[in-house]
């Protein structure tokens, strides 16, 4: 499983599946980097193999979607894969998928084959909280809450 990351300048990050947080663990502030702050990014889970996927098929190759929790700073080498890159939620199954994280999926299969299990997303356009020792940060997807974590 990877998780494949588009951010807000287009470029596509690839996270191994070992740098991914799960929701209800706590996460640690590294001792490295400064100016630590996060962002989230929503994402979808793939559900088939595939390779070449044309942008009309794109939606069946996801069966659910959830928020990732992504921690950034400044003079950070190990972004992509240090424990915690990122913080995936819990999955909601759904029919509906975010057109953007389509449109990365098509993008990628160009040159990679996605798996069942792998992860894309996209960063969205929020701006970028700063992270807080000993805070807790819950992230909601309608009224369901897919992400609770506590900064330690």
């Amino acid at each position: 499983m990877k998780l494949l990351l588009k951010d807000e300048s287009g470029a596509i990050r690839v996270i191994a599946d070992s740098a991914i947080g799960r929701t209800a663990q706590p996460w640690f502030m590294p001792d490295f980097g400064r100016n630590w702050r996060w962002r989230k990014a929503i994402a979808h889970r793939v559900c088939k193999l595939g390779k070449g996927v044309s942008a009309g098929f794109a939606g069946r190759y996801f069966d659910a979607v959830t928020l990732l929790w992504v921690p950034e700073a400044d003079d950070n080498s190990a972004a992509d894969y240090m424990d915690g890159a990122v913080v995936c939620g819990n999955w909601i199954a759904t029919a509906d998928f975010d057109p953007e994280v389509v449109d990365v999926l098509t993008e990628v299969s160009k040159t990679s084959t996605v798996k069942n299990g792998d992860i894309i997303a996209r960063m969205l356009p929020d701006e970028a909280e700063p992270v807080m020792i000993n805070s807790h940060v819950a992230l909601c997807i309608g009224e369901s809450e897919v992400l609770g974590l506590n900064i330690k």
